[in-house]
């Protein structure tokens, strides 16, 4: 009796303890999928804070400013391309609808020729025509005759009546292509007004910029702040292993003039002209007309290109060494990164993109990852 009460207790104490085993399973589950749920919460939040920071940031709304206006502009890219084939469509099925309208305006007349004669001479008058025949040959061959004739005169009228649907036809046809090309030339004007009204947006807050200094000091900490990711990115995107003399490159001493244009602004410390701040310019500005070509300086290897802050759109060429060029504000990017280049290859075009008040090219030389001066 004692064996079988040790027993059955021992069975007890082991469902307990599997019970009790599982619950525990069960419960660090739990825990873990609380964690997970408190390390998304956190993400999110700080996503969230990213978000807002950048909400209020100077250069995410000239992006945001600048990425709408390229939407518009690819949009009315679209739609003036589709507006010059419905245009050129609208053209030919109006020459055709003319050309219907002449034949079917000749098929009409020629019908109501012979709907006069038989009118005139009636159907009674083929009659006598059979009966006043001679022979039979002779009436036969006038049998055959007033056949071609009703032949003709059914083929007339078949003609004139698809004459008259293909007319009509093409007629629906132009209205709806000239009811297209109005909507599409009003669209255009939509799309134009729209990228004006964006343009206009980026010159009220680049003139707020100029006129408030507390705005302009925000807009000078977040364009360092560019400048030191960008080196933070060449030195991560810079081959480990010890590294090689840089050459001593400046324009005219291996590397090409990437745009043609005149030099506005140059390398170094400015001062703003209203508020006093002193600002580091960490390459040099040259002015150029919108969609300049810009030549990569020297053969590399393109390691970014897209938008960059206040860069804009922004092309990074890596040449081997810890040197690197940077051509920033770009209206277009004609590479991609990964992608091989030749010295003089285009990269891109000139813009305004970014930090920008008027079209220009902003060149940089980076000798692991910091700026240095390319005319030196």
């Amino acid at each position: 009796m004692r064996s079988r009460s040790s027993q059955a207790l021992a069975l007890a104490v082991a469902v307990w303890l599997g019970t009790a085993a599982a619950q525990a399973g069960v419960l660090q589950e739990r825990q873990k999928e609380l964690e997970h749920v408190r390390q998304r919460l956190q993400r999110t939040r700080q996503e969230l804070r990213q978000a807002r920071a950048h909400e209020r940031s100077i250069l995410g709304q000239l992006q945001r400013i600048e990425q709408t206006r390229e939407r518009l502009e690819e949009e009315l890219r679209a739609l003036q391309a589709r507006l010059k084939v419905v245009r050129a469509q609208e053209r030919a099925t109006r020459a055709r609808e003319a050309a219907s309208r002449t034949r079917l305006h000749h098929l009409q007349r020629r019908l109501e020729e012979r709907l006069r004669a038989i009118h005139r001479w009636g159907r009674a008058g083929y009659v006598d025509v059979l009966l006043q025949s001679g022979d039979l040959a002779t009436f036969l061959t006038r049998f055959e005759f007033l056949g071609r004739l009703v032949r003709q005169d059914a083929e007339l009228i078949r003609a004139t009546a698809q004459e008259q649907k293909r007319y009509y036809d093409l007629h629906q046809q132009l209205v709806r292509e000239q009811a297209e090309v109005e909507r599409l030339r009003a669209a255009v004007e939509e799309r134009q007004r729209a990228a004006v009204e964006e343009e206009e947006r980026k010159r009220a807050l680049l003139a707020r910029v100029q006129r408030e200094r507390r705005a302009y000091e925000r807009l000078v900490e977040e364009l360092e702040e560019d400048s030191r990711r960008l080196e933070a990115l060449l030195r991560q995107m810079a081959p480990a292993g010890p590294r090689g003399p840089v050459p001593r490159w400046r324009l005219g001493f291996g590397l090409v003039w990437p745009a043609r244009g005149s030099l506005t602004s140059g390398f170094g410390l400015r001062r703003h002209p209203l508020f006093g701040i002193v600002r580091a310019h960490h390459g040099v500005d040259i002015a150029a007309p919108w969609g300049t070509p810009v030549q990569a300086a020297a053969a590399g290897t393109v390691v970014y290109a897209g938008w960059f802050g206040g860069y804009g759109k922004l092309v990074v060429v890596d040449h081997g060494g810890g040197l690197a060029t940077l051509y920033g504000h770009l209206s277009s990017i004609a590479v991609s990164a990964g992608q091989r280049v030749r010295r003089g290859d285009v990269v891109g075009r000139v813009g305004s993109t970014g930090y920008s008040t008027g079209p220009h090219l902003h060149f940089e030389i980076r000798v692991n990852g910091r700026p240095v001066d390319p005319l030196r």
